[in-house]
């Protein structure tokens, strides 16, 4: 690069470019020429712990995060519930949960008239919440849906639970350790319930057999609890209970709960000071890959600006800026599926797309990922969909106690979360935050906020702890904004509202580690709602798994077995064998990378014009 080593190293919206053409190139010391350099994609949960070990491995001269935020951790990893859930640490596709999924894709026996369904509501029961939606389209369903039903038996339930706990309960105790030893201060808050109210009865009944067979078999620590018992462990339950809303609960005494985010910016700090390895770059879109199939390698990502996408963006969608005031952090994140095609096609003619090179690569692009993949032409489509989910953070008075004191808890019927959360290092340390969590809406891509979902949020909030402030009004968190939502504070009490995506793959177990059909590609992806739980242990793993292929070595222990999160695993015979051919076929014409982006590395390209 021609920039000097003290821009490289800081957090810089730009990539660096040389004068003589149109990419850049991280190159390799002639000293060091055993530790190569890697570009990660995603500045979340994902990429920045993977990062974060990929720096501890030593492995590696360069270690590159691009993301398409201004910063860190503001996208899915931004408002999740904070719950690290190892009690929920297996996977959805299980015996007898197969009908289920389909009423849910085909919207069979959901309450339509969810916003007269509160009318008729009992005032002294837990509040209804409203109907889930979902918009998974018909190729989706082709492709996501089979495997989900092929995973839905009891071999493969077993073998994912087995896998998804050992995962989970490693990636706590490490977070944990990373907490103690380099000072997080996220303020852990151990022990969780799981509340049903009531008429739930079989509910409970049936859940608590089904987690005497987990504790049975793996070990997952649980206490079934009744109303009264529920609020000696929690006080902040004690209206709730005089109300006789309350059946009972079951609590989980290795749960945990703390902010995601806090942890995701505190890495951040620590490699941006600490490390001359890692550096950050944002507003940065990846927009394709280069592909050398003679090699069956990655020869390089194409990005653009953020400014430069939108740009593109406006052109796709047919639109055009007035009078230069416009909100320009338009990303791949919010557009339709046609737009983004559209954006992809003129991004290969334009000039102002960089190349970044690098020796290998890894997605951490959460449920962006099958996208990135499929618009690239990498031939490794990624079967995962979007569950979208919402979350109201409501800020405590100063000096106000949390309702909740000892634990977090959740909603069993409504699938709803809530958790109280502590401010930053230089705080008291105390709750200052109260958050709710809730809403799976299978296959919704779009960020607007449901008002019946955040309607239900505040119902439930006040329900349960009538003597909680809330503000009046609300701010909307960073994805509203790409929307152009509102964003002005209330006086210092206000509340945010935030959507996120939580990317779910057909069998419930991330794919971790290198996709089968490029020697140097790598993804760590597809979490679910565990991605806070995953997080830690899923960037360790993938560190071993990458010090294992750059030292061409068997004889690397890992910390957890590999096996179930081998993303080989989702691609069938067919498609391998489909990858193969093709390969074939483009060596057999000497063909890099997708035709029109052959230009990008076979000509040499002027710098782009300066406006």
């Amino acid at each position: 690069s021609s920039s000097s080593s003290s821009s490289a190293s800081s957090s810089s919206a730009s990539p660096n470019t040389t004068d003589n053409d149109n990419e850049f190139w991280f190159p390799r010391s002639p000293a060091q020429d055993a530790r190569e350099t890697v570009v990660v994609v995603g500045a979340g949960l994902a990429g920045i712990s993977t990062a974060m070990f990929l720096n501890q491995t030593r492995r590696f001269k360069r270690i590159v995060v691009l993301d398409s935020e201004s910063g860190p951790a503001l996208a899915t990893s931004y408002a999740n519930a904070g719950a690290m859930a190892v009690s929920s640490a297996f996977p959805k596709a299980r015996p007898g949960q197969t009908m289920q999924l389909v009423k849910q894709v085909l919207g069979i026996g959901t309450d339509k008239r969810s916003s007269n369904a509160n009318a008729d509501h009992d005032k002294n029961q837990l509040p209804p919440a409203p109907p889930m939606e979902s918009k998974v389209s018909a190729k989706g369903v082709m492709s996501w849906g089979p495997a989900f039903l092929s995973a839905s038996n009891e071999k493969q339930f077993d073998v994912g639970c087995r896998g998804l706990y050992s995962l989970a309960s490693f990636s706590r105790d490490l977070t944990m350790r990373m907490d103690e030893e380099i000072g997080l201060q996220l303020r852990p808050v151990w022990g969780h319930l799981s509340v049903y109210g009531r008429g739930e009865e079989a509910e409970l009944d049936s859940t608590d057999s089904f987690y005497a067979q987990m504790n049975e078999r793996f070990g997952i620590r649980y206490e079934r609890l009744t109303a009264e018992q529920c609020a000696q462990r929690e006080p902040g339950l004690a209206a709730a209970v005089k109300r006789d809303a309350l059946l009972g609960a079951l609590f989980f005494p290795d749960d945990v709960a703390a902010d995601s985010r806090h942890y995701c910016t505190r890495l951040y700090d620590r490699l941006t000071k600490q490390s001359t390895a890692v550096e950050f770059h944002f507003n940065v879109e990846v927009t394709g890959f280069l592909r050398d199939e003679r090699e069956g390698r990655i020869a390089g990502l194409t990005v653009l600006q953020r400014d430069n996408f939108f740009s593109l963006a406006m052109r796709a969608s047919g639109m055009a800026a007035v009078g230069g005031d416009i909100n320009t952090s338009l990303t791949s994140r919010n557009m339709d599926e046609e737009s983004l095609r559209k954006v992809q096609e003129i991004a290969r003619n334009n000039r102002n797309v960089q190349v970044v090179k690098a020796d290998r690569y890894v997605l951490c692009t959460g449920d962006l990922t099958p996208d990135l993949m499929q618009y690239s032409s990498v031939m490794a489509h990624a079967p995962i969909v979007a569950i979208k989910g919402h979350s109201w953070t409501v800020p405590l008075k100063q000096g106000a106690k949390s309702p909740l004191v000892n634990h977090s808890l959740s909603l069993h019927k409504t699938h709803t979360y809530i958790s109280s959360l502590a401010g930053d290092a230089g705080g008291s340390g105390e709750p200052d935050r109260l958050r709710i969590t809730h809403g799976a809406d299978l296959g919704v891509n779009h960020t607007n906020v449901r008002h019946d979902v955040r309607s239900f949020m505040k119902r439930t909030l006040r329900f349960l702890f009538p003597d909680l402030e809330v503000p009046r009004d609300s701010v909307v968190g960073p994805i509203e904004t790409m929307m152009g939502m509102p964003t002005e504070m209330v006086g210092d009490q206000a509340s945010i509202v935030w959507v996120g995506h939580r990317p779910v793959t057909p069998d419930g177990l991330p794919l971790i580690g290198r996709v089968p059909m490029y020697e140097n590609l790598y993804v760590n992806s597809g979490h679910g709602m565990l991605g806070w739980t995953l997080a830690a242990g899923s960037g360790k793993l993938l560190s071993e798994l990458m010090v294992r292929d750059h030292d061409h070595s068997e004889s690397v222990e890992f910390s957890v077995d590999p096996a179930p999160f081998d993303p080989a695993r989702v691609y069938s015979r067919s498609q391998l064998w489909q990858y193969r051919f093709f390969r074939v076929f483009d060596s057999a014409f000497h063909r890099i990378g997708d035709p029109i982006m052959r230009a990008s590395t076979t000509e040499k390209q002027p710098p782009p014009k300066q406006e």
